[in-house]
C-alpha cells in the first residue's frame, strides 16, 4: 500500500506551469531562475522570464499589462506567486467563500512539440481539453483549516496537475510576506512533495484574459 502512495505521490508535482512538458523538480527553494529563451514559430506568443529585480517586458500578442494588485508585504496568501522555478506563476484569489488559484503568467504558451497553443490537453472533462493552459485552474477551494508555526494553514482543496490531469490535496501558508510554501500530498501528509514560491513583482503581466 505504502509503495502505492508513493508512486502515486511521484506523479503530483511533475508538471505544472512550464512548457508542452510541464516540469516541478523535487525542491523547495526560493531561489527563482531565468531559463535560456526558447525559440518558437514567429507567430506564437512568448513571455519572457519574471524578475523581481527589474521590471517586466511584454509577453506579446497573447499578454496584456496590468497593475497585479495587493503585491504588497502582506499576511494574506492572495495575490500572484512566482512558482519556484520562475517559469511560471498562479494567481490566488478569492472565488466565493474560498480561495482559488489560476495560471497567471507562463514563461511560454506556445507547445514546443507542435507550436501551437499550449492547450490543457489532459483534463478530465473533454470539453475543456481545447482551452488554453493560460488561466486554467490549478488550486480549488482553499480554506483556512489551522495554524502553524509558520501562521494561518490553508487547505481543504486540491492542486490540480495538467500533466496526467489528476488533482491532489493542497495545503498552503506564508512562510513570510513574499514566501509561499505550497504542499501537495496524496492522503497522508507525510507522503508529501513541497515547494517554496515567491510573491510577483507588480509589474508582472497576464499571459491571457482574467478569469471569471
Amino acid at each position: 500500500m505504502t509503495s502505492t502512495l508513493i508512486s502515486k505521490q511521484s506523479h503530483i508535482w511533475r508538471a505544472l506551469l512550464c512548457g508542452a512538458v510541464i516540469t516541478l523538480p523535487l525542491a523547495a527553494l526560493e531561489a527563482q531562475t531565468n531559463p535560456p529563451a526558447q525559440t518558437t514559430p514567429a507567430t506564437a506568443p512568448q513571455a519572457a522570464p519574471l524578475s523581481k529585480s527589474a521590471p517586466l517586458p511584454g509577453a506579446g500578442a497573447a499578454a496584456a499589462p496590468v497593475t497585479v494588485p495587493s503585491q504588497k508585504p502582506s499576511a494574506d496568501i492572495a495575490g500572484v506567486w512566482i512558482d519556484h522555478t520562475g517559469r511560471g506563476a498562479v494567481e490566488i484569489a478569492p472565488c466565493g467563500q474560498r480561495l482559488c488559484g489560476h495560471i497567471y503568467w507562463l514563461q511560454s504558451t506556445v507547445d514546443t512539440k507542435t507550436g501551437r497553443q499550449l492547450v490543457d490537453h489532459k483534463n478530465p472533462d473533454t470539453a475543456k481539453r481545447r482551452q488554453p493552459m493560460c488561466g486554467v485552474q490549478i488550486i480549488t477551494n482553499l480554506v483556512k483549516t489551522g495554524t502553524g508555526r509558520a501562521g494561518v494553514i490553508w487547505g481543504g482543496g486540491k492542486i490540480y496537475n495538467p500533466e496526467d490531469g489528476d488533482s491532489h490535496d493542497v495545503e498552503v501558508q506564508l512562510l513570510g510576506p513574499d514566501r509561499l510554501q505550497v504542499m501537495g500530498y496524496a492522503g497522508f501528509k507525510f507522503l508529501n512533495e513541497t515547494y517554496t514560491w515567491t510573491r510577483a513583482p507588480a509589474s508582472a503581466l497576464r499571459c491571457g484574459p482574467a478569469h471569471s
